[in-house]
C-alpha cells in the first residue's frame, strides 16, 4: 500500500466506530472480500447493522450479496 492510501485509510479507520475497525483492517489488507463487502454496506448504512439488513438499494451493486 503507498502511503498517499495509506494514510486515506488510516484517516477513515480513525473516523469509523471501534466495533468495525477489525472488518475495515481485514479488507484494507487484502485478506477478505466478505469484509470489503460487510465494511462498503456497513459505511453506507452509518454503521448500522440493522440497518444493512433492510437496505432497499437495489441498483446497489452489492445488494444481491447481502446477508
Amino acid at each position: 500500500m503507498n502511503k498517499k492510501r495509506s494514510a486515506a485509510v488510516a484517516k477513515r479507520r480513525a473516523d469509523m466506530p471501534k466495533t468495525y475497525r477489525g472488518i475495515y483492517d481485514r479488507c484494507t489488507k487484502g485478506r477478505s472480500r466478505k469484509a470489503a463487502m460487510q465494511s462498503f454496506c456497513l459505511e453506507c448504512m452509518g454503521w448500522q447493522r440493522k440497518e444493512v439488513a433492510l437496505c432497499t438499494s437495489l441498483e446497489c451493486p452489492l445488494y444481491g450479496f447481502r446477508e
